[in-house]
């Protein structure tokens, strides 16, 4: 047996995956990105999330939820959950400066059903 093949059937036999249900967050499906003005040297960004997938597995007994947002990467740090990130690249001038400024935010705590996945780094 090669190498490889012996650590997916490793992973495989201590996760399982139990089942998936959909957490709708605000209006809309998924989530967005929309400029809402763009001056030249100033642009504002809305970022809206309106659901997510979670999907529950059983690992060495224990089950656990991973959200799932498709097509997006996740944090990856050991001893941190592993969430997705939303992440998008603006183009700004080369002479430009850059200055991130938060204008409004808005969040909902959502609570999960069992512990969220931890990252294994």
């Amino acid at each position: 047996m090669k190498p490889g093949l012996f650590f997916v059937y490793i992973f495989l036999a201590i996760s399982i995956p139990l089942t998936a249900y959909p957490v709708q967050v605000g209006g809309g499906s998924g989530y967005s990105y929309e400029v809402i003005e763009d001056y030249g040297d100033r642009i504002v960004l809305e970022v809206e999330v309106g659901s997510f997938e979670v999907e529950q597995f059983s690992v060495n007994g224990e089950i656990l939820d991973w959200v799932i947002m498709s097509g997006e990467a996740y944090h990856r740090e050991a001893g941190y959950p592993e969430l997705p990130t939303l992440r998008r690249s603006l183009l700004i001038p080369d002479r430009g400066e850059v200055e991130l400024r938060i204008i409004e935010e808005n969040y909902e705590d959502i609570p999960m059903v069992n512990r969220v996945m931890p990252s294994r780094g």
